[in-house]
């Protein structure tokens, strides 16, 4: 594993274990549980898609306000390892709250952590306050589709929700070590590639399509 930094601190190596193991804001949104709720409810599909719905809005709706307090904190990005780790969690969180499948959440949450610079020597505390201000403007394009898929009565697809999570993720590819940035977007766009096909007309659906 790489950690970015001239002197590779003990603490930064602690603070990515401590991620690994311990960065999650709900476990039990987690693992597609509710993917395998409604395969067992074949006789209800439309209802239980529906409370699938209901239930990941739910799940991203407390996630935004989470990591909105956080980024609220107008000092953070001078904390360059503390930023980076809430930037980190961040997208972890989210990749895990979708409930896309197991094997590949697992490969690209793994490849991410592995991956991840916890400092960038290059980037300037000012460029660290205009990153922040984009950390929030990407949690409210996420808020902006959670209020569409509340006020959409038609069934919810979940595959439009999991591309739309995924299209405003804040990965930069300075986040990544170089030599990884490639193989992380792949698998993104693996997942985006997945979703599209089975959205097939939803593709095109526009969260304000649903405005009342």
């Amino acid at each position: 594993m790489q950690v970015s930094g001239s002197n590779g601190d003990l603490s930064d190596l602690h603070e990515i274990a401590s991620i690994r193991s311990n960065i999650r804001f709900s476990d039990d949104i987690c693992r597609g549980q509710h993917h395998a709720r409604i395969l067992k409810h074949r006789g209800d599909n439309v209802n239980s898609v529906r409370m699938f719905g209901c239930k990941l809005s739910k799940d991203l709706l407390g996630l935004t306000e989470y990591y909105s307090c956080i980024l609220s904190d107008t000092e953070l990005h001078k904390k360059e390892c503390e930023f980076r780790s809430k930037k980190l969690g961040l997208i972890l969180d989210f990749i895990r709250a979708i409930g896309i499948p197991e094997n590949i959440e697992r490969e690209l949450t793994t490849a991410i952590i592995d991956s991840w610079r916890l400092k960038i020597p290059e980037t300037t505390l000012k460029h660290r306050e205009i990153e922040q201000k984009n950390l929030v403007r990407s949690l409210n394009r996420i808020r902006t589709v959670i209020n569409w898929m509340e006020r959409c009565e038609a069934t919810i697809n979940s595959s439009q929700i999991h591309f739309r999570v995924l299209s405003n993720l804040p990965i930069d590819p300075t986040d990544l070590q170089p030599e990884d940035a490639p193989k992380i977007q792949g698998l993104i766009n693996r997942v985006m590639d997945c979703c599209t096909t089975l959205m097939g007309d939803g593709v095109g659906h526009k969260p304000d399509a649903c405005s009342h």
